[in-house]
């Protein structure tokens, strides 16, 4: 739609990285490759201190991984629609999810 971006936190290349090191995530270019064509097209948003609060502040029990956390609390400071299929995150209902 006109108007909208794509945007994600730098934790999310964390995750990507992290799961084809550990070989949970099958990539068709190198790790670098594909983060730099990544983000060639996707605006990052940088973790503020809004952001390190509202993730510090989430409710208990949301979710007991950190980056996970800063993800989710990334699209409600942003107020954006975060595209996950992580079931915890979904299910806790704290932003706009589609997956």
């Amino acid at each position: 739609m006109e108007g909208e971006r794509i945007a994600c936190s730098p934790i999310s290349f964390y995750e990507i990285a992290y799961s084809s090191f550990r070989e949970r995530l099958e990539l068709y270019a190198s790790r670098e490759d594909f983060i730099a064509a990544a983000q060639a097209r996707i605006e990052l948003v940088p973790i503020s201190a809004q952001i390190a609060i509202c993730a510090g502040e989430l409710p208990v029990p949301f979710h007991g991984d950190p980056m996970d956390q800063i993800i989710t609390a990334t699209a409600i400071v942003m107020d954006c629609t975060l595209i996950t299929k992580d079931e915890k995150i979904r299910e806790a209902n704290l932003c706009k999810v589609v997956w």
